[in-house]
């Protein structure tokens, strides 16, 4: 299997760590964008297998990365992530056909990550 990448975008150092965590029990390397603009500059000119977006962040959420890389075509996996998981939230990446998982629940993140990139659980 070759090595997985992800980019863990959220405005909160402490999220982006606890959520590359996770990606890391999964087997997943990853680096970090701290703002949506930033997440756009990373993935124009790098190759993500896997993108998990804060939903509210300053300037760009994570519904307007989702969009902008779906109307690249950029070929990641899109996650949102979020401690507001309200209808609002669910909604938005619905509409995009892409999962909304709570920030509070660390497992059912792991479990997400593994069947969007179709990884067995160890």
């Amino acid at each position: 299997m070759a090595d997985l990448r992800a980019l863990v975008v959220d405005d909160t150092p402490d999220i982006r760590f606890m959520v590359g965590f996770q990606l890391k029990r999964a087997g997943i390397s990853f680096e970090e964008a701290s703002s949506g603009q930033e997440a756009l500059d990373r993935c124009a000119g790098e190759s993500f297998d896997l993108v998990v977006l804060d939903f509210r962040m300053p300037g760009l959420s994570g519904v307007d990365v989702a969009r902008r890389l779906r109307d690249d075509n950029y070929p990641a996996q899109l996650i949102i992530y979020s401690a507001y998981l309200d209808q609002e939230v669910q909604a938005a990446a619905q509409k995009l056909d892409i999962p909304a998982v709570d920030k509070s629940d660390n497992e059912r993140l792991l479990e997400v990550v593994r069947n969007a990139l179709g990884l067995v659980p160890a």
